[in-house]
């Protein structure tokens, strides 16, 4: 049986030839940012979602783009 990354998925449907790669993390980064606000997702499957294996570099790196945590980011913007 073959198992399938759904990041692998979502990385082969948005790339483009010409997409560099802080044009990647700026797309991945507003996918996480849309499952925060529109699902009830743990934090922890939204980073595995987005191709991160680990939920702390997620973390570190979502505060570093945002200036907020994931879980501030959701409580500020969270439509569910």
């Amino acid at each position: 049986m073959m198992v399938v990354n759904p990041a692998h998925i979502f990385l082969t449907d948005i790339r483009m030839p010409d997409m560099n790669v802080i044009e990647l993390i700026r797309r991945l980064g507003e996918q996480a940012k849309e499952l925060l606000v529109s699902t009830d997702k743990r934090i922890r499957e939204i980073s595995k979602f987005v191709g991160f294996d680990n939920p702390k570099q997620f973390g570190k790196v979502f505060r570093e783009s945002e200036g907020i945590t994931a879980m501030e980011y959701r409580q500020k913007h969270a439509s569910i």
